[in-house]
């Protein structure tokens, strides 16, 4: 059985798919989730698709159709999915404990880089997390390949969110973060920074 979302939109209707599949799981208490990117399927657009696995276990695929899909069926918009095993949910869902909102101000920074094709952009982000304890989340959002983007290249779209559960950060501390963040993927993955 499949549990199955579907969003009308602009640019973001992707974004939206993700973020509400990703809501999902985190109240379910599915943790450790990895996201793919899922190209070789004419279904789904070939930039903008990703699978969610738990272990072996593939819980979702969401992305935007593809535009082959999209302008054959004459959609004014973005159509963005989401397609979710309500099978491996049930399995894999527990008890998620309970977390008071954190009372400090995060910031929530969007960034942008450019880099092989081949290189997988969940390590980038797993890479992120382990960079500084004040990195409180890090998460892909978008690829894209095309016009302005060389042959052989991806550009892609990571948010951090960066906060103290302690204390109000100074933006000195919090821009060190993203400049630490930048230097270290541009060094470690050959990446060229676009924000």
């Amino acid at each position: 059985m499949q549990l199955s979302l579907g969003i009308l939109s602009d640019d973001a209707a992707w974004k939206k798919a993700k973020g509400a599949t990703e809501h999902l799981l985190k109240e379910l208490g599915i943790k450790n989730v990895t996201w793919k990117k899922h190209e070789s399927d004419p279904f789904w657009h070939p930039g903008r698709s990703a699978q969610g696995f738990v272990g072996e276990h593939l819980v979702a695929t969401i992305g935007e159709i593809h535009p082959e899909l999209r302008e054959r069926y004459k959609f004014e918009g973005r159509v963005a999915l989401a397609d979710i095993s309500v099978k491996e949910l049930a399995e894999l869902a527990s008890h998620a404990d309970y977390q008071p909102m954190n009372a400090y101000p995060e910031v929530k920074r969007d960034l942008a880089f450019i880099l092989d094709s081949s290189i997988e952009v969940q390590s980038i982000v797993d890479s992120i997390k382990q960079l500084n304890p004040l990195i409180r989340q890090a998460e892909w959002f978008d690829t894209y390949k095309g016009k302005g983007i060389a042959p052989g290249k991806k550009s892609v779209a990571i948010r951090v969110t960066i906060g103290s559960t302690e204390r109000t950060l100074e933006s000195s501390e919090t821009e060190k973060v993203i400049e630490d963040i930048k230097e270290h993927v541009t060094k470690e993955y050959r990446a060229e920074s676009r924000s």
